[in-house]
């Protein structure tokens, strides 16, 4: 029986790279290709809430929400318009949501990248807000252990922590294996930690809300017309249906297999090239004398999504037994 006379007040607090980095793994690589939703996300933590304190759904608001974050600065920002657009529109998600954004510096020097402590600052400010607030329920995205202490000083304010949280592993297109884990100290002192790929793995699409509502909707594939320039959407999914082909059958046909081969030279010389491609989760430079292969993974100052064909770049190589050049450590210049 559901109590009807005591409000649950709830506090959220997102570590955002983390975040981003799951988001990534959904849209790419799982079965599900498509980003977190916050609206979701929410409704599912106040759901969660309720079940678990016999409240009332309406009774379990979430009082305060802050998400951090390591962001490029103005300057570095100016150089790429359509990142300047990308960030404003999930800036305008986070927004309509009720989401504080904090962001901290990000300083770019050659190809290295110089990200303050992101882990330090959301500590400190949900430790305060629940002292000034007093949140019932302070909900954490994150899987990081440097949170542990902070959900220890939680726990002697006698505010309960609900742990939401992801873990998985799959093997990259360069054969590489890719592990997701979150710490068991920090999983050990939550309340509620709450386990997300296992109810989101079990649960069949189209058939549970809640789970389903987790994810964006999915927009309608847009084809690529050489020459046109996509505006940077959080959602979008490039298809390549009138580029060059560069589908997993033409280039297995061409005697390519994505993730069967093994590096055999490893070149530490940049070079230079353009996006030719774009694909769901990977594309291909245009460079001299062959074109390079590459996965969203390979890119180290912007995101897969902010890429637009054309867009100049700087990459090394890795050359694969069967002749195929894959770029990594890519840099949009």
């Amino acid at each position: 029986m559901q109590s009807t006379s005591r409000t649950t007040r709830i506090g959220v607090f997102y570590d955002g790279n983390y975040l981003m980095h799951v988001s990534r793994y959904y849209n790419y690589v799982h079965d599900r290709k498509a980003r977190i939703s916050i609206s979701g996300l929410h409704n599912f933590i106040r759901q969660r809430v309720s079940d678990s304190d016999g409240v009332a759904y309406e009774l379990c608001p979430i009082v305060d929400a802050h998400y951090f974050r390591g962001r490029l600065g103005a300057y570095e920002t100016a150089q790429r318009e359509k990142q300047l657009l990308y960030e404003r529109v999930f800036d305008d998600i986070l927004t309509n949501e009720g989401v504080t954004t904090h962001y901290l510096p990000i300083r770019i020097f050659g190809t290295s990248r110089s990200e303050s402590n992101t882990e330090v600052w959301l500590s400190l400010e949900a430790y305060e807000l629940t002292l000034h607030k007093r949140f019932d329920v302070v909900v954490l995205i994150a899987s990081d252990g440097d949170y542990a202490p902070l959900v220890r000083k939680l726990n002697t304010l006698g505010t309960r922590v609900m742990l939401v949280h992801w873990e998985f592993s799959y093997v990259d297109d360069l054969g590489r294996e890719r592990v997701s884990q979150t710490s068991r100290d920090l999983v050990a002192e939550s309340a509620y930690p709450i386990a997300m790929h296992t109810l989101i793995d079990e649960a069949i699409e189209g058939e549970d809300g809640t789970i389903d509502a987790l994810f964006v909707p999915k927009k309608e594939d847009r084809t690529y017309v050489p020459g046109r320039r996509y505006e940077a959407d959080a959602e979008i999914t490039y298809s390549a249906t009138n580029a060059p082909t560069y589908n997993n059958e033409a280039y297995a046909a061409a005697g390519g297999v994505y993730n069967a081969s093994t590096p055999v030279s490893d070149s530490a010389i940049r070079k230079s090239g353009t996006v030719k491609a774009l694909k769901d989760g990977y594309g291909f430079i245009s460079s001299y004398p062959r074109d390079a292969f590459f996965y969203h993974t390979a890119l180290t100052n912007t995101d897969f999504a902010q890429l637009q064909v054309g867009d100049n770049v700087e990459y090394s190589e890795e050359t694969l037994n069967d002749g195929r050049v894959v770029a990594k450590d890519i840099t949009v210049v």
